[in-house]
């Protein structure tokens, strides 16, 4: 798995303390970065803090405090975010009702399992020369169902992560 880094911001230098924004993919080590800067300017470094802001689609001005949720139960229910709504940015492929049966256990899925077939999902993306790496199943009423990940050239996908 590639990881990406869209932006490194220097926000401050307080002494011997740097603060940093860091816009990257999941899979990206901060604290590797700390070590490894640390190390380039032969001073050694570690991290003081880190704070995530975002997540995915999923932001921390959309987060409650503990105290909110204490004072107000109900607002933290209505703070959940849907399944249907998450994970916008991945691809979607729309099962039929046999395909949610096969997805739900684990069984790998074919043209006949989606609405409109799974090959043309699959060609090579041309600016990237790759093939996306998962994809969202959605039922026939538009929940998330699972994620999943092509297998083989067949234009097969397995369910990699189930929701059901």
């Amino acid at each position: 798995m590639s990881v990406t880094t869209k932006a490194i911001d220097l926000i401050a230098v307080d002494g011997d303390r740097v603060t940093l924004r860091v816009e990257c993919s999941a899979g990206f080590y901060i604290r590797a970065l700390a070590h490894d800067l640390g190390e380039r300017l032969g001073t050694g470094a570690h991290l003081l803090s880190l704070r995530r802001t975002r997540s995915g689609d999923v932001t921390l001005d959309q987060g409650l405090t503990l105290d909110a949720i204490e004072r107000d139960p109900a607002c933290a229910v209505r703070a959940v975010i849907p399944l249907s709504r998450m994970l916008l940015g991945l691809s979607s492929v729309s099962l039929t009702s046999e395909g949610v049966r096969h997805a739900v256990h684990g069984r790998d899925l074919g043209p006949g399992d989606t609405e409109k077939g799974v090959r043309p999902l699959f060609a090579a993306d041309p600016e990237k020369g790759s093939y996306p790496f998962f994809v969202r199943l959605i039922d026939p009423a538009g929940d998330l169902v699972a994620i999943a990940a092509p297998k083989g050239a067949l234009g097969l996908l397995h369910p990699a992560v189930v929701l059901m």
